[in-house]
C-alpha cells in the first residue's frame, strides 16, 4: 500500500480527509496520513516553516509522498512564499496558483520533489460547499438559511468567489446561515454533496485529486 501525507492547514481540512477522502484512496490502495500544519498546529505559516515540515516528512519516510492542504486566502505577501511576486503578475487566479505551486516544488531539496505534489486551495475550503446549491434545504431548517441568497451564489464556479475580507466563501456562507459552523457543517454539507459532484463543479480540486491518484 502507498502512503500519503496531506499536510492540512486546519482542522475543517483534516475532518474532510478522515471522513471522505481516506476511504476514497483507501479503495485504491493508498493509506493517507493529516497532520495539522506542525509550526502552527493549524493555521497558515511562512514558507520556510511549511518548508522545512515537508522535508522532514521526506526524511523520515522518503517512499511517501507528501502534498498540502492550505487555503489561498490568509496567504500573504509576508509569509514569503517562492515566486509569490511573479505570481501576482498573473491575473488568473488559476495561473497564480499554477506558479505558487510549482516554486513550491522547485524550492525543496532535489531528492523530495518528486514525491511532493503541491496543492492550494482556491480560495478557500468552503468553496467547495458551495458546489451543490441543492443540499442546504436537506441540512438546515429554511428558517435557518438564505435560500435565494445561497441559490444565486451557487450559480457561480465556486472556485472563482474571491477572497475578499467580507466576499470569501466563508464568510458568504456564514452571512446567508448564521449558524454555519466552519469546521462540522462545511464537512457535513460536502459529505451530501458527494466527491465525485464536487469534483465536477471544482476542476483545481479535481486535478488534484486525479494528481494524488496517480501516484
Amino acid at each position: 500500500m502507498k502512503e500519503l501525507i496531506v499536510i492540512c492547514e486546519g482542522p475543517t481540512e483534516q475532518m474532510f480527509c478522515d471522513q471522505i477522502l481516506r476511504s476514497h484512496f483507501a479503495a485504491l490502495d493508498i493509506q493517507i496520513q493529516y497532520p495539522l500544519i506542525a509550526h502552527s498546529n493549524g493555521g497558515i505559516v511562512k514558507w520556510i516553516h511549511l518548508k522545512k515540515e515537508i522535508e522532514t516528512h521526506y526524511a523520515t519516510n522518503n517512499n511517501r509522498y507528501i502534498t498540502t492542504f492550505i487555503d489561498y486566502y490568509g496567504i500573504e505577501s509576508h509569509h514569503a512564499f517562492p515566486n509569490w511576486a511573479l505570481a501576482h503578475a498573473a491575473a488568473d487566479k488559476s495561473i497564480v496558483m499554477d506558479i505558487l505551486e510549482a516554486a513550491m516544488k522547485q524550492d525543496l531539496i532535489v531528492n523530495a520533489r518528486p514525491l511532493f505534489i503541491p496543492y492550494i486551495q482556491l480560495h478557500e475550503f468552503e468553496a467547495i460547499v458551495l458546489s451543490d446549491n441543492s443540499i442546504f434545504g436537506n441540512y438546515y431548517l429554511p428558517t435557518e438559511f438564505n435560500s435565494a441568497g445561497l441559490a444565486a451564489l451557487c450559480l457561480l464556479a465556486p472556485e472563482s468567489i474571491n477572497n475578499g475580507v467580507t466576499t470569501a466563501p466563508s464568510k458568504r456562507l456564514k452571512g446567508f446561515i448564521p449558524s454555519y459552523d466552519k469546521v462540522t457543517d462545511g464537512v457535513e454539507l460536502t459529505k451530501l454533496i458527494g466527491l465525485q459532484n464536487i469534483r465536477a463543479k471544482c476542476p483545481r480540486f479535481n486535478q488534484w485529486i486525479t494528481n494524488l491518484e496517480a501516484i
